[in-house]
């Protein structure tokens, strides 16, 4: 049952990481292009290469670092 738990972490933490490029190319769009924006897109983009290898505690920190950086860019998107 830990397998499972922990694919089912991985599978939940790969879309909540696409969740926040998503969320990084709509305030693209909507206000041009951003070093710093940039910057967090090819960060994301390296944790989620490495979701494969990653081991729960692993998978859990990723997760408390996409709900930080979501509730970053929700906000930015309002503005």
């Amino acid at each position: 049952m830990k397998l499972y738990d922990l694919t089912l972490k991985k599978e939940v933490a790969r879309e909540c990481a696409w969740g926040v490029m998503g969320t990084i190319t709509r305030i693209e769009n909507k206000k041009g292009e951003s070093p710093i924006l940039t910057l967090i897109e090819k960060e994301f983009w390296e944790e989620v290469r490495k979701i494969p290898r990653m081991t729960f505690e692993e998978v859990e920190a990723l997760n408390v670092k996409i709900n930080f950086i979501m509730k970053v860019l929700s906000k930015l998107e309002e503005i």
